[in-house]
């Protein structure tokens, strides 16, 4: 499941103007503040940090003449990074959309062209002030030095000239030289500076862009990247606290700075390969996916569910939640621990932007396909009601607009699906959900027909309000018609491709499955009204006629215990049944059941897959049930007396079955055969053949009681009623 950020347009250069770059600290920013923080949120040790940075970025020995002097390293000086109107909406957060280190560079490169000429101008011009001949020593020790210069307190004025001797550091041909060493160390000090209490909130921002365009170059990307991935980095955490330091300890919003640090966010958890996994283990291990969730729901609910100008936002949050859901049963099960599902539906119900509805249902539906328990959590938090609501906006949305439909509607009708099993009925108001769902079924979207059907498929087996929904406003018909279509499409169109014909028999199989839920006879009433309207002349044919040879074997199971129901429902069905025979004599239905035993057998005999032995016995037994009741029938008769006698249908099958000993299916076999022998004298000479009786002798060594007496018993009849006592 892909968890992109939206396409969007980056005007974040839209007012640059290289002449005001020298003069960084004359931006006007939002309100600043020097809260009283708790001692936890103190910033981070000094010691920790030279630690830190000694043990992962060790000074090399190699030199570095043959790096190139590093373009980008003059066009991203701190002063140029920092002077932006960066406000996360139109930079970093709408075009920061794959997975990949370099398409994090791509993303903006056409940017950079556009405004290379301009910056690299003034980068020059500032480049010119620090000496360029400076070894590698003397650069970073200069880096430190004005870094702990920046540390020191003293007044804005110090600061600022400060800022603008470290801002020709960075725009210096030296930094890109020996980026492995200063980018870490000026990003290690943007970090500290962000985590500081008393650092107003005008710089966090300011320290938030910096790090943010230090991510879009490309020679910059791998070793921010690696700081945020070694194990108990504190890249991830400090970001992260800073707003938790203001939104949940001072009740301060400032928007502007948590969008980019959401945004910054975003992008590091984005980066494949190990490096990517490891930050996204890391924002795990920090509880990020829980933080993030309850900030969209403390504090700051109200206005982020109702200002209009974050729903892009928002997005990009719910985006950055699932990515660390995915492939990671811990970060869902915290997630469920701490009444996350809870607050997901509840943001759901609030929410009106079929984006972020698609995101949450997507962070749903991992939840859905995980454990049962959590399916069982969405519904106790009225999950189900709260995605019909949303299930019936996007089908009115799909007069106006398809693609909306397509997106979360299929989604929808998908968490539907999974959800249905759990369903409990006084808790959900079905029928708003059943007349959603037909609604779908009415739309050309096969993804939504296929899970919309599974979600009524699953009503139709646990629900005695949706069954009579179903069967008492029209559904079967429009069951049967569609069905219809179905294997109209795989018989008309040879150019089907396999996903296609998948597709095409799985609907067919959640059909044909609420058909056989609908007309079981344990609800007489429902029961018998269901095989009613299924047996009319209308969709009998293409019962028998079509749709026995092209299905897939579930489905032939399925389909021949619909039949089975048919004939012992209506008397005049077996008649009726040669009728269409005599219609259509190159399908003679009879004929196509003895194929398609004979098939089954062979395929059961050689078969060790269990699914498929138990699909394969349900299509034999069902089959002899068939042939058995059609038999009534005198014409009938005569050809299925001609596949036991001359084709040996029942030796046939006992010498397969023998080798795999299913006393089930001898059973079934047997027992439909005695009964048949009370009305039908034929039948004796099927069951009494010189190789079915030796059979008879075999399957006594199986040990089972019932089929021991069973086969005595058809052996005292046979020496009644032939003369051929021999055999026995």
């Amino acid at each position: 499941m892909s968890y992109s950020m939206p396409d969007t347009t980056y005007n974040g250069y839209n007012n640059y103007n290289p002449q005001q770059m020298p003069n960084m600290m004359s931006q006007q920013y939002q309100a600043s503040m020097t809260p009283n923080i708790p001692q936890h949120y103190s910033s981070i040790n000094d010691a920790h940090t030279n630690d830190w940075l000694s043990s992962h970025y060790p000074t090399p020995n190699k030199s570095y003449s043959n790096i190139a002097t590093g373009s980008p390293s003059v066009y991203t000086d701190i002063s140029r990074l920092s002077h932006h109107n960066y406000d996360g909406a139109g930079s970093v957060m709408s075009n920061m959309t794959s997975k990949t280190n370099n398409t994090i560079y791509n993303n903006q490169r056409l940017i950079h062209q556009a405004c290379a000429n301009q910056a690299s101008k003034v980068a020059n011009q500032q480049a010119s002030n620090v000496n360029n001949n400076m070894n590698r020593e003397q650069f970073l020790t200069s880096l430190s030095e004005t870094i702990k210069l920046y540390e020191d307190p003293t007044d804005e004025e110090f600061k600022t000239r400060t800022f603008k001797l470290m801002a020709n550091l960075v725009a210096n041909p030296k930094f890109g030289e020996l980026k492995e060493e200063a980018l870490p160390l000026l990003i290690t000090f943007m970090l500290k500076e962000i985590s500081k209490p008393t650092t107003e909130l005008k710089m966090v921002h300011r320290w938030i862009s910096s790090i943010s365009h230090f991510l879009m170059v490309k020679d910059y990307v791998d070793i921010i990247l690696k700081m945020a991935s070694i194990e108990n980095s504190f890249l991830l955490t400090v970001l992260y606290n800073r707003i938790d330091m203001n939104v949940n300890v001072n009740h301060i919003v400032d928007l502007k700075y948590i969008r980019g640090i959401i945004s910054l966010l975003s992008i590091l958890t984005q980066a494949d390969g190990k490096v990517g996994s490891k930050i996204r283990d890391n924002a795990r291990e920090i509880g990020l996916p829980n933080r993030l969730l309850f900030l969209m729901y403390g504090n700051c609910r109200d206005l982020f569910m109702t200002a209009e100008s974050f729903t892009q936002f928002k997005q990009v949050n719910f985006n950055l939640i699932g990515n660390l859901c995915e492939n990671s049963e811990k970060t869902l099960l915290n997630m469920h621990k701490e009444n996350g599902i809870a607050v997901l539906i509840e943001i759901l119900s609030r929410e009106v932007e079929p984006n972020i509805i698609h995101v949450i249902l997507k962070i749903l539906n991992l939840f859905l396909k995980a454990k049962t328990v959590y399916g069982t959590a969405i519904v106790n938090s009225n999950g189900i009601n709260i995605l019909v609501k949303h299930l019936e906006l996007g089908v009115k949305a799909n007069y106006k607009q398809k693609t909306l439909f397509a997106g979360y509607v299929e989604i929808l009708c998908e968490n539907m699906s999974l959800l249905s099993p759990y369903i409990i009925t006084d808790k959900c108001d079905l029928l708003p959900a059943m007349n959603a769902a037909f609604r779908v079924i009415s739309f050309e979207n096969k993804i939504a027909l296929k899970h919309t059907t599974a979600f009524l498929l699953n009503l139709s087996a646990k629900s005695v309000e949706a069954k009579e929904f179903m069967v008492n406003k029209g559904c079967i018909q429009i069951f049967l018609n569609l069905l219809a279509i179905c294997t109209n499409a795989k018989m008309t169109k040879p150019e089907i491709t396999t996903n296609e014909r998948e597709f095409l028999e799985d609907v067919t199989e959640n059909f044909l499955g609420i058909l056989v839920n609908l007309s079981n006879t344990k609800n007489y009433t429902l029961g018998n009204e269901a095989i009613r309207q299924c047996t009319t002349d209308q969709t009998v044919e293409w019962f028998f006629l079509s749709h026995i040879d092209t299905c897939r074997s579930d489905n032939k199971s399925r389909l021949l215990l619909l039949i089975i129901r048919m004939i012992s429902h209506r008397p005049d069905f077996v008649d009726y049944i040669h009728t269409l025979t005599l219609k259509h004599p190159k399908r003679d239905f009879s004929s196509d059941i003895y194929c398609l035993i004979r098939r089954t057998v062979q395929i059961y005999a050689s078969t060790a897959n269990k699914n498929e032995l138990n699909i394969c016995g349900k299509i034999i037994i069902r089959g002899f049930i068939i042939l058995t009741k059609l038999s009534v029938h005198p014409q009938i008769l005569a050809k299925v007396d001609r596949y036991f006698l001359d084709n040996e249908l029942l030796e046939y099958t006992f010498k397969h079955i023998n080798a795999v000993k299913d006393i089930e299916i001898i059973m079934s076999i047997l027992t439909n055969l005695l009964q048949l022998l009370e009305t039908k004298e034929e039948v004796i000479n099927w069951i009494s053949t010189p190789l079915t009786v030796h059979y008879y002798e075999t399957f006594k060594s199986f040990g089972d009681l019932n089929l021991s007496n069973k086969i005595t018993w058809i052996q005292e009849l046979i020496m009644q009623k032939t003369s051929f006592p021999q055999y026995l």
